[in-house]
């Protein structure tokens, strides 16, 4: 996928840790990249689950692994690249709400309880999860300092794997 992307950033991680030889092919996009993989042209990618599960669930493509430490239902019995023998190689797409600095502690609160509530919601969970989605609802500490993590794990392998946007 394009350069910068979580799935570039996954193959650099994989590149290093499995100590092999991939080529990063730019993409716009997920849709011509996964046309690419099907033609031939490519021969392995990273992305998302929502994009490519009905791809797999339809046999055109084959899901190898999951990059997240985590089993998933959508994919049960597809092996976890940390259960393959990557230790620790954890990798997930992922979304939140934030908020300016400056919005009072009480609103903050007010706005996570709601947003939990409705990640809650059996409707939504349920078709979040049908999509591929994994729901985390925490409090805006632990999203804080999950960032925090993302962000220095990721400048790492950037800078220990030289990518260079194109």
């Amino acid at each position: 996928m394009g350069t910068g992307t979580t799935g570039h950033l996954s193959g650099k991680l994989f590149r290093m840790m499995a100590n092999v030889q991939i080529t990063h092919v730019p993409y716009k996009g997920s849709a011509p990249a996964l046309k690419d993989l099907l033609g031939g042209q490519v021969q392995m990618m990273f992305d998302n689950m929502p994009t490519a599960i009905k791809l797999a669930e339809s046999g055109k493509v084959k899901g190898l692994a999951l990059t997240s430490l985590a089993a998933h239902p959508l994919a049960p019995g597809m092996p976890t690249l940390d259960g393959a023998g990557l230790s620790g190689f954890n990798v997930t797409a992922w979304f939140g709400f934030v908020a300016p600095v400056a919005v009072p502690r009480p609103v903050i609160d007010k706005l996570n309880t709601e947003i939990v509530k409705a990640l809650r919601d059996p409707k939504v969970s349920e078709n979040l999860t049908r999509l591929g989605v994994s729901i985390v609802a925490d409090r805006p500490e632990q999203f804080a300092a999950f960032m925090a993590a993302e962000s220095k794990k990721w400048k790492d392998v950037v800078e220990r794997s030289g990518a260079k946007l194109d």
